[in-house]
Order: C-alpha cells, then structure tokens, then sequence
C-alpha cells in the first residue's frame, strides 16, 4: 500500500448526490437556435443564449433580415429572446 503524500486527499463514493448544474449557453448550439427559430412560425423563446459577441452578431444579422428579437431578460447567463417572426426572411434592410 502506498502512502499518501501531505497534500493528497482519499474521496469516498457517494451513496448519492444532489442539487442542480447549469451550464453556460453554448455558441455552436446559440447560433443553431436562433436560426431555426428564424425560420419557425410564430414566436420562440430560447433560454441561456450564449451571450458572446459572435452570437450577438448573428442576432444582428437576423434583425437585418427582418426578424424581430425581443430581449425578455438582461444579456446575462439567463439571457431570454423572443424571436417573433411575423415575416419571412428577406433582403437585409441595407440593401
């Protein structure tokens, strides 16, 4: 049996845990939701958006295209959006 240095610690199993993770929003699946949200009829509201700035830039884009986006929630890890799209995808408004 080997002896255990000073700074080692022995971890027991747990006969069971509790409690609750949450995970912070992901880009890849960020970017995902919002489009296929774009493209749904109707209203969608999608929870911890990811709130990097490459997800806010295609939100920006989605705006572009005449999707309108309402924040429900400040841009935090409980970041809501209502993605309301009443029109279909068009031309960006700068064109």
């Amino acid at each position: 049996m080997r002896a255990l240095s000073a700074d080692a610690a022995v971890v027991h199993p747990a006969a069971r845990a509790a409690g609750r993770v949450r995970v912070p929003g992901d880009k890849s699946v960020s970017h995902r939701y919002a489009l296929l949200a774009a493209l749904a009829d109707g209203a969608s509201t999608i929870t911890g958006y990811s709130p990097g700035a490459d997800c806010a830039s295609t939100l920006g884009c989605l705006e572009a295209l005449g999707v309108r986006i309402a924040r429900t929630a400040p841009v935090s890890r409980e970041m809501i959006l209502n993605y309301v799209a009443e029109h279909s995808l068009g031309l960006p408004k700068s064109y």
